[in-house]
């Protein structure tokens, strides 16, 4: 079954509350004003209003407007960015992200979509959808809600993303495999296991073909619930599909056994990377450097650390904190504060990152090692700008 994805934008005709005269005077007023203000700095609605011509107000007067720009998405953009979104309902919201969707890019349509939910326009998924299908578009269209699916991944809604996955089903509609990557990784991100299972279960019932990564999401599932041998046995299975696994599938299973302690397994993995031409990146030697460093082995940490420089890799503040926190733990506070020194100077430290300070000078303090001023000022500037950092320490 073949699925057309273009808008049946033409069969809106119940948007014609007003009559054709009226709209078609209202759309060249409009498209005079605009192309007035165009010239100008910083168009506004307070200035269309200002146009006795004009008066956006009403609702059902602005949605009217719309329609007349149901085949020119691009100069629709225009006029939302001139007039704002301040007198939308929400069909004004679903008719203007059915006709910016069919610009290229989906993120003007998703940004919409996010804004109308944001201000509270959308109560419940339903009124969503029966706003979608009154404006009588082709139940075989399917790009308005995989809008809706991402607008929700976007704002972390992952059960209201699911709940737009089951319409599309109920109405044969099959949504884009990104859209389904999307909300499955949201999924597993919320460590809602068991959700990504069903998802994944539906898909394939579907017959949708996997992606990369569909496969790497998976495996990150496997990985999360403990299961890391079939997380390694689905890695073959990709691979017997034709799907090459690349640094993040590697890295995700890397990760998982430096979690658990099992280094030997996270090494026997970088081989495989590196048999199989897949490059190690920071990450991969981020992992390794912290399973080393919580089993004490830091001179091998540090060999890995600086062959990182020699590869060209950029660390990262987890990495960097990981060899600090390591240092501090041996009571080392001159290599501490030189790899926080480096911190500072490749940038890394712009987040003021006071509570990992805080959690440093905790540490000393429990270990009996007493900042003098110079660490305590050097902990200040690099990592945050809590002048009762030490105090707040003792307290605790």
């Amino acid at each position: 079954m073949k699925f057309n994805r273009a808008f049946t934008l033409h069969k809106l005709s119940n948007l014609h509350a007003i009559t054709q005269g009226n709209n078609k005077s209202l759309y060249s007023s409009l498209s005079s004003s605009i192309t007035h203000l165009e010239a100008q700095p910083q168009p506004s609605l307070e200035t269309l209003n200002n146009d006795p011509q004009l008066n956006f107000s009403s609702p059902t007067l602005i949605k009217n407007t719309l329609f007349e720009y149901r085949n020119k998405p691009i100069e629709l953009l225009k006029l939302i960015d001139n007039l704002g979104t301040a007198h939308f309902d929400l069909n004004c919201f679903c008719l203007a992200v059915s006709i910016l969707s069919s610009l290229n890019s989906p993120q003007h349509a998703i940004q919409l979509m996010k804004k109308g939910i944001e201000k509270g326009y959308v109560k419940s998924n339903n009124e969503v959808f029966k706003e979608f299908e009154s404006l009588e578009m082709s139940n075989t269209t399917t790009l308005v809600y995989d809008i809706l699916i991402s607008t929700y991944c976007k704002l972390k809604k992952a059960e209201e993303g699911l709940e737009c996955f089951y319409f599309m089903m109920d109405r044969n509609v099959v949504p884009k495999i990104e859209t389904c990557n999307e909300l499955l990784s949201l999924l597993s991100k919320q460590n809602k296991t068991q959700m990504v299972w069903v998802l994944y279960a539906e898909m394939y019932k579907l017959k949708m073909k996997s992606t990369v990564v569909t496969f790497n999401v998976m495996i990150n599932v496997l990985c999360k619930e403990g299961k890391m041998k079939k997380a390694k046995a689905f890695m073959g299975f990709m691979e017997d599909l034709g799907f090459k696994p690349n640094a993040i599938t590697y890295n995700t299973i890397i990760h998982r056994y430096c979690l658990n302690g099992k280094l030997e397994s996270a090494q026997e993995m970088v081989g495989c990377m590196k048999q199989k031409g897949v490059k190690l990146d920071s990450y991969t030697f981020g992992s390794i450097i912290s399973a080393l460093c919580k089993l004490g082995r830091l001179e091998e940490a540090v060999a890995l650390f600086e062959k990182m420089s020699q590869n060209k890799l950029v660390p990262s503040a987890v990495t960097y904190n990981t060899l600090i926190d390591a240092y501090c733990n041996k009571g080392n506070l001159v290599i501490a504060f030189k790899y926080r020194d480096e911190m500072v100077k490749k940038g890394l430290c712009k987040n003021k990152d006071g509570n990992h300070a805080e959690e440093l000078l905790k540490e000393m303090l429990s270990k009996g090692i007493t900042p003098d001023d110079s660490t305590y000022i050097s902990l200040v500037e690099g990592m945050g700008k809590d002048e009762n950092l030490v105090e707040k320490c003792q307290v605790s």
